[in-house]
């Protein structure tokens, strides 16, 4: 699935966020327009919303396997990895590319030698 396909596909799924998702401000913009929809995900999570969670997180999950890399980056990154659950149960997919996320970023800050090297060409 591309960039576009997916777009489309959520905006029609969630009309609730289509105006922003196909805002023009952010049209082509993919990581932007995940991001419009991690704000809604966000959302419901911290009002309690669990049925549209749900919705939400089925979504992603269903359609992961037919993301193009680009999409498939993108959702984990700026919508997987930046959700906070806080007492939403979540699956162990979910809660495994929390994990490894959470353990690239520590050991970004480990490596001396990557340190050294962005300290170098400031």
């Amino acid at each position: 699935m591309d960039e576009k396909v997916f777009i489309e596909q959520l905006a029609n799924k969630f009309p609730e966020i289509k105006d922003d998702l196909l805002d023009e401000d952010y049209e082509g913009l993919l990581t932007l327009q995940i991001g419009v929809f991690k704000n809604a995900t966000q959302k419901a999570i911290d009002c309690g919303d669990f049925n549209l969670v749900d919705q939400y997180l089925n979504y992603i999950l269903d359609k992961f396997p037919e993301f193009d890399n680009r999409i498939e980056n993108s959702v984990i990154l700026s919508y997987i990895g930046k959700l906070d659950f806080k007492d939403y149960p979540i699956s162990k997919f979910i809660k495994q590319i929390q994990e490894n996320l959470e353990e690239y970023n520590q050991s970004m800050y480990k490596d001396e030698a990557l340190i050294n090297f962005l300290k170098s060409n400031k």
